[in-house]
């Protein structure tokens, strides 16, 4: 079930906020997806929450059963360390914070893949590592480069990571965006807007 869904039936808002990876959402204003290199995704949400009626507790909680139900349905295999130990648990979706301060709640899941990231949300968001990313890959997309200017399918090929995706989002990527289809936005090196209802590429390095 789509987590936004679900979590705005019940309280009619929420938030996802704080990473620990060394990059992270914690200082963006707005939501935004955080793509990176390898494919994992970081989706951070902001919206109203009316703490005199629902409490953090009470989302947290929610939201936390959401992803626990989730992982038990989509287990990550283990695996073993270098001496044969079993590393820490890996899960599909995993909850890293939530906060709620000034009338708005913050919150921020994290996703192993795009997979899951489109199953949890019921939604169609594909990640293409670089070295998959092929010419006829892109045969459907109008392209341009970073500035502005027409690309054909072959060299946007080479640029790196494609995001293929179907919905409006604002995408922060962890390498600098050298390609992006039409429909796309470009708001600094790093940072797009794809357009709601459309297939939209971004590719970066």
């Amino acid at each position: 079930m789509r987590i936004k869904t679900v979590i705005l039936t019940l309280l009619c808002l929420f938030l996802l906020a704080g990473c620990t990876s060394s990059i992270n959402l914690a200082s963006e204003d707005a939501a935004t997806l955080l793509i990176r290199r390898d494919g994992t995704i970081d989706e951070l949400t902001i919206e109203d929450f009316d703490a005199d009626y629902y409490t953090r507790e009470a989302l947290t909680s929610y939201v936390q059963k959401a992803v626990d139900d989730y992982n038990l349905a989509h287990p990550v295999p283990e695996t073993e360390g270098e001496k044969g130990d079993k590393k820490a648990p890996v899960y599909a979706v995993s909850l890293q914070d939530i906060t709620v301060k000034d009338g708005q709640a913050r919150m921020i899941l994290s996703y192993l893949t795009a997979e899951d990231y489109s199953t949890f949300n019921e939604t169609s968001l594909r990640f293409v590592p670089a070295d998959d990313v092929v010419p006829a890959l892109l045969t459907e997309d109008t392209l341009t480069d970073a500035k502005g200017n027409a690309a054909n399918e072959d060299d946007a090929a080479a640029g790196g990571c494609a995001l293929i995706l179907n919905e409006a989002k604002r995408v922060r990527t962890e390498g600098k965006i050298g390609f992006i289809s039409t429909n796309v936005t470009l708001t600094d090196e790093r940072l797009a807007e794809s357009a709601d209802g459309q297939r939209s590429v971004i590719i970066f390095k």
